[in-house]
C-alpha cells in the first residue's frame, strides 16, 4: 500500500512538473522591434534583431531615354552596409499595428537595382506628352508572413533571394510629383550577397 502511494505521489510530483514547465515555456516572449514599421533581420539560430539600413528614399521625375520619362525611388548609396548570405535563411520581424490585416497592405518587400552611387526602384514611367502611370507593385518581391510573439509579424521572401539589393518599405499609394520636384518615402535597405558566410554583416 505504501508503495501504491509513493508511486502516485511521485507521478503527480511528475505531471505537476510538466505543467509548470509547459506554462514557464508559454510565457517565454520573443525579442519584437521597439516601434511600429520597423522592420529588422531575425538571425534564425539567436532569435536576436537586427536593424536593417534605414533611408531616406526620394522620388524623381526625368528623362527616360528618347520620348520617355520615368519615375524612380533613389536610395543613396550603390550598396547597402547590411549584407546577408544568399545561403543563409532570412527573415524579417516587423511590428505591426494589428494582426487582423492584410500584411501586403502594412508591408512591401521589393527589389533595388543598383548602380554606382545610389539604388533606384522604377516606380512610374510614362510618355513624354503622356501622362504617367504609377506601379504600386513595382520592384515587388513575393513573401509569406505570419505572426510572431505578441504584436510583430514574421516576413520571408516565397523564393530564395537571388543576389542583389533589397528593401522593405511601406506600401503606400503616392501622388505624381511634377517636373523636377521630389517624393520621399522611407526604406529599410539590406543587400545579398553569393556568399557561405552565415552571420549579417554590417559593412561600415
Amino acid at each position: 500500500m505504501t508503495k501504491h502511494k509513493f508511486s502516485l505521489i511521485a507521478c503527480l510530483l511528475l505531471v505537476s512538473f510538466c505543467i509548470v514547465a509547459a506554462q514557464e515555456a508559454q510565457q517565454v516572449k520573443v525579442q519584437e522591434p521597439e516601434y511600429l514599421g520597423q522592420p529588422h533581420y531575425l538571425d534564425p539560430s539567436s532569435g536576436a534583431l537586427t536593424p536593417l539600413e534605414k533611408q531616406g528614399a526620394v522620388m524623381k521625375v526625368g528623362m527616360k531615354g528618347l520620348g520617355g520619362m520615368k519615375g524612380a525611388y533613389e536610395v543613396k548609396g550603390g550598396k547597402s552596409p547590411v549584407r546577408l548570405a544568399s545561403n543563409q535563411k532570412i527573415e524579417f520581424v516587423v511590428r505591426v499595428a494589428s494582426l487582423q490585416v492584410d500584411p501586403n497592405s502594412v508591408i512591401q518587400l521589393v527589389s533595388l537595382k543598383a548602380k554606382s552611387s545610389k539604388r533606384e526602384l522604377v516606380a512610374m514611367k510614362g510618355g513624354l506628352f503622356g501622362d504617367m502611370t504609377l506601379d504600386s507593385h513595382a520592384g515587388a518581391v513575393d513573401f509569406n508572413a505570419s505572426r510572431y510573439g505578441e504584436s510583430s509579424l514574421k516576413i520571408a521572401a516565397a523564393r530564395p533571394l537571388a543576389p542583389g539589393e533589397y528593401a522593405l518599405k511601406a506600401p503606400q499609394a503616392v501622388g505624381i510629383p511634377g517636373m523636377g520636384s521630389a517624393q520621399s518615402e522611407i526604406f529599410y535597405c539590406f543587400g545579398v550577397d553569393a556568399s557561405t558566410s552565415g552571420p549579417v554583416k554590417q559593412n561600415q
